[in-house]
């Protein structure tokens, strides 16, 4: 068997290089039901697209993975397979052939008006391609098992990559909505703690409750569920140190419940729904008021239980931002791991 594939190699990889720019074609032709456009679409200015991609207003996490991400991972097997398949050690003849093929491939998309010629999409293409060739170029000096802990590498690297995206989109989502907005779509709000120093809130709950005093100022007739349990150093629960907070402020909510038993967002979610159902509250749709870099955790989690939730971010104190998003990114991983379980 090993000899009639060694035998055949080259034809095979022709084949399989062969199927894939057919099944590429396609994707970029129909895929995502594309139909014929009126017009005919065309970006000749470099870093044009990319630019308003990476517009914090306009950010979208589905775009940015099918369309910055996607558009270099799709095209990483044409640098393995078309100098193997050419049989020649010359990254030069191989890009030419590459870039010819994918000429023909964006001046299709621009004719038939099934997408745009993009020199944008040359660019992220031409990367993809060269981490494939750079691959490849390699390969002969690597073992089965470097080759594996590369793959691992690279997956990982990805995963973090796909993690922050998520992490930013949920930030400005949770930023750019309106309050009236808000207020039509929800049922109640929950506001999620964080540490409480001793009886004073620590910089991010504040923050937190800061965004929150302003909402129950405006809609105090909205239910709202304070969450948070007691732990070490903590001389009162933080729904309690919450509840403290408006009381200050001269903020009764109508509608106050404080469920002070979680020690984990997991458990912030789940015990405050329980809560809502227990007190005959619709939970249709929740707002969560909480920190912009927790909001993508606290709405995945909220949607493992079936409920929609709308998002009203706290800006995160200067200075705590980095450490609060690496932390964020090792809590997101675990919370995604145990919702297999």
């Amino acid at each position: 068997m090993m000899k009639w594939l060694l035998t055949y190699q080259k034809k095979i990889l022709e084949l399989v290089l062969f199927g894939y720019t057919l099944l590429l074609s396609y994707w970029m032709l129909f895929g995502f039901h594309r139909m014929p456009s009126s017009e005919y679409h065309y970006n000749l200015v470099p870093f044009q697209t990319l630019q308003s991609f990476m517009d914090i207003g306009q950010f979208n996490v589905r775009s940015w993975l099918i369309n910055v991400i996607g558009n270099i991972a799709v095209f990483v097997p044409f640098g393995l397979f078309v100098p193997w398949v050419r049989g020649r050690n010359s990254w030069i003849g191989s890009f030419v052939w590459f870039l010819a093929g994918l000429l023909i491939l964006e001046l299709l998309q621009l004719l038939t008006r099934r997408g745009s010629f993009d020199v944008d999409d040359l660019l992220l293409n031409s990367i993809g391609f060269a981490c494939g060739y750079l691959w490849w170029s390699v390969r002969e000096r690597l073992t089965w098992s470097r080759h594996l802990i590369g793959v691992t590498l690279c997956g990982g690297l990805f995963g973090i990559l796909v993690i922050n995206i998520s992490i930013l989109s949920a930030m400005h989502d949770g930023q750019r909505q309106s309050d009236l907005f808000i207020e039509k779509k929800a049922d109640a709000v929950i506001v999620l703690g964080s540490a409480v120093h001793g009886d004073a809130l620590s910089s991010i709950l504040l923050s937190r409750m800061q965004t929150a005093t302003a909402w129950v100022r405006q809609f105090p007739e909205m239910p709202i569920i304070l969450s948070g349990g007691q732990g070490p150093g903590e001389n009162v629960s933080e729904a309690k140190a919450m509840r403290n907070y408006l009381e200050l402020q001269g903020v009764i909510p109508k509608h106050l419940l404080l469920e002070d038993r979680s020690t984990s967002t997991r458990e912030n979610i789940q015990n405050s729904l329980q809560m809502l159902r227990e007190h005959g509250m619709k939970s249709g749709m929740i707002l969560i008021i909480t920190s912009d870099f927790h909001m993508y955790r606290a709405k995945m989690l909220m949607r493992e239980h079936g409920v929609a939730a709308l998002g009203l971010a706290a800006p995160t104190p200067v200075g705590v931002n980095l450490f609060y998003l690496i932390r964020e990114n090792l809590a997101l991983t675990k919370d995604w791991l145990l919702s297999f379980f």
